[in-house]
């Protein structure tokens, strides 16, 4: 997981190989002070990627969740 000032991105192995994520849909969770925000990610190939309206501030909780294309859970 990757976290910049306008973005969350999460790039996805299974034993040291990139997984393809093609057909699945995932979203990540954020948990601020502030409250609870889900942002829909975007897929391509390994990579999960959200835009953000804001910087996370510190002590942000992020839980990706979702299914691959294949119908297979992925939580983290």
């Amino acid at each position: 997981m990757v976290i910049s000032a306008d973005a969350v991105t999460f790039y996805v192995s299974e034993q040291d190989k990139p997984t393809d994520l093609t057909g699945g849909s995932f979203k990540a969770v954020v948990q601020t002070g502030a409250g609870i925000k889900m942002y829909s990610l975007t897929v391509a190939g390994n990579t999960l990627k959200a835009l953000l309206a804001a910087a996370l501030p510190a002590g942000s909780k992020v839980v990706l969740t979702g299914k691959d294309g294949h119908g297979h859970t992925l939580q983290a």
